[in-house]
């Protein structure tokens, strides 16, 4: 009999040492970069999960801009002022065909000729105040 208690002793305590060796495998510490890893899918999850969101809800009505007022113009316009608006348009239209015939050169050096004269111009007056 005092062989059989010895050795019941003996499992148990192999029991004990083996359950307590499984439960220090299963409390072992996280490494850090699993831990950072889980973070990570943590914050990328929840980042799936705004967007999905955001594409699913229902876009909001737009508000209609308020119509422009609209300008009534007499119906019959007297001769004269409709003469003197075409006038004025053909104007503009003959003055904008003009400015595009002169090529950019001439326009430039014209330009660049005015600019040097209000130099030589600017140069004469500091020599005389300079000199007086």
């Amino acid at each position: 009999m005092f062989l059989l208690d010895w050795y019941r002793e003996y499992l148990e305590i192999k029991y004990n040492s083996r359950k307590l060796k499984n439960e220090v495998v299963v409390e072992e510490k996280v490494c850090q970069s699993c831990e950072t890893l889980r973070q990570q899918l943590e914050f990328s999850n929840y980042e799936k999960t705004q967007l999905l969101n955001k594409l699913l809800k229902e876009p909001e009505p737009e508000p209609k801009p308020a119509p422009a007022p609209e300008i009534t113009r007499p119906k019959s316009i007297p001769w004269h002022v409709r003469r003197q608006l075409l006038e004025a348009e053909d104007r503009v239209k003959a003055q904008r065909l003009r400015d595009v015939a002169k090529p950019d050169a001439e326009v430039a050096k014209v330009s660049t000729e005015d600019l040097e004269k209000e130099l030589k111009i600017a140069e004469q007056e500091r020599e005389g105040q300079a000199a007086g």
